[in-house]
C-alpha cells in the first residue's frame, strides 16, 4: 500500500508540477506582461496629459516671442539710401537732445557692416547739465528705432551739495538697416523706409 500511496503522491506532485509549468507559469507571465504594458500606457497617458496642460504655456511663450520679433522688425529701418537715413537720424537726435538742453559736441558714424543687414553705429559727444543728460539718454533709449546704447562714458564736473553739476562724454548708438531683399523676405513694412 505504501508503494501505491507513494506512486499516487508522486503522480499528484508531477501533475501539480506539470500544471505549474505548462498552465500556471504561462498565465502568470502573460498576466505580468499585460500589467507591465498597462503601466507603460498609463505613464504615456500621464506624460501626454502633462504636455497638454503645459500646451497653453507653450502657446503663450510662442505668442510673446512672435510679438517680440515683430517689435524688433518694426524698429529696423528699411532703405537703400544710407546717407539720407544717417542725416535723418542725426536730425532726430539733435532735436531730442535740444529739448533737454544737451549740446552735441562731436558726432561720427562708424564703419557699416553687412550687405543685407547693416548696423549703423553713431558715436556722439554730448555736454549739458547732468540731470538733462540723463533725461536725454532715457529718451534716446525709448526711441523705437534705436537698438542699443553702448559705450556710455560721462565725466561729471562742477558738482556741489545742491546740484549734480554738468556732464560731458560720449555715447554709442546703433541702428539696424535692412536691405530690400531681407525686408521682403521678413515682410517688413516700408512704413519706416526712406527711399
Amino acid at each position: 500500500m505504501s508503494e501505491f500511496s507513494n506512486k499516487k503522491n508522486l503522480l499528484i506532485i508531477v501533475g501539480i508540477l506539470v500544471f505549474a509549468k505548462f498552465v500556471a507559469l504561462p498565465v502568470w507571465e502573460w498576466q505580468d506582461s499585460k500589467v507591465t504594458k498597462i503601466q507603460q500606457l498609463k505613464d504615456r497617458l500621464d506624460k501626454a496629459d502633462s504636455l497638454s496642460e503645459q500646451g497653453s504655456d507653450f502657446q503663450k511663450i510662442l505668442s510673446e516671442a512672435k510679438d517680440h520679433n515683430q517689435n524688433l522688425l518694426a524698429s529696423i529701418n528699411v532703405t537703400q539710401d544710407i546717407s539720407s537715413l544717417k542725416l535723418k537720424k542725426m536730425e532726430e537726435l539733435d532735436k531730442l537732445l535740444g529739448i533737454h538742453d544737451v549740446k552735441v559736441t562731436t558726432s561720427s558714424w562708424m564703419a557699416e557692416s553687412g550687405t543685407d543687414l547693416t548696423i549703423l553705429n553713431l558715436k556722439l559727444g554730448i555736454r549739458g547739465k547732468t540731470k538733462n543728460v540723463i533725461k536725454a539718454l532715457l529718451n534716446i533709449r525709448q526711441m523705437t528705432e534705436v537698438i542699443t546704447l553702448q559705450d556710455l562714458s560721462l565725466r561729471l564736473v562742477k558738482m556741489d551739495d545742491k546740484t549734480l553739476g554738468e556732464a560731458g562724454g560720449t555715447i554709442g548708438i546703433s541702428f539696424y538697416v535692412l536691405g530690400p531683399q531681407l525686408a521682403q523676405k521678413y515682410q517688413v513694412e516700408a512704413a519706416n523706409a526712406s527711399e
